[in-house]
């Protein structure tokens, strides 16, 4: 006799005085999901209560719940911006109290946005070697033949128009 479940197929069999007996053939393990901050942060959008329940567990926050990082995020949203900036006058308060805060005030509402990185920066040597049309190599070479002050003046000047 065979009983289909939601996760695995059971074979049940019975002993002799009447009992199931499982025999499990295909388990599907669910693969733990760690939580990063930005479950954290949807956690809060979406009302959600694995924060609560941690901390209801714990007596403290998730070390994945950042501060910084959270007024940062609502930072982005033309309707969250005035409460992030509220909740950033007040920058020492405990991560529990944001976190309360944050969840009372901010309406529930599904939010994505691109997160912002910074820029990287090439290297000075990357943008001589384009400016005298070498390569990193030949750059790296023959870098000496520069004057320092001079070098310097250059480099400041291809950041500058490269941006």
């Amino acid at each position: 006799m065979s009983i289909t479940d939601d996760f695995f197929l059971v074979d049940v069999d019975f002993d002799k005085d009447g009992n199931p007996i499982t025999n499990e053939k295909e388990v599907v393990e669910e693969k733990e999901h760690k939580v990063t901050f930005f479950d954290l942060f949807n956690d809060i959008c979406n009302h959600g209560d694995y924060i609560d329940n941690f901390f209801t567990v714990k007596k403290e926050m998730p070390k994945e719940y950042n501060a910084y990082m959270m007024n940062k995020a609502f930072a982005n949203f033309s309707d969250t911006i005035l409460i992030a900036n509220e909740v950033n006058k007040y920058y020492n308060i405990p991560d529990e109290i944001q976190w309360r805060f944050y969840k009372n005030t901010i309406p529930k509402k599904k939010r994505f946005s691109k997160w912002f990185k910074a820029l990287e920066e090439k290297e000075p040597i990357e943008l001589l070697a384009k400016m005298f049309n070498c390569s990193v190599k030949e750059m790296r070479k023959n870098i000496h033949v520069i004057p320092k002050e001079s070098l310097n003046e250059i480099i400041q000047t291809l950041r500058v128009e490269e941006q």
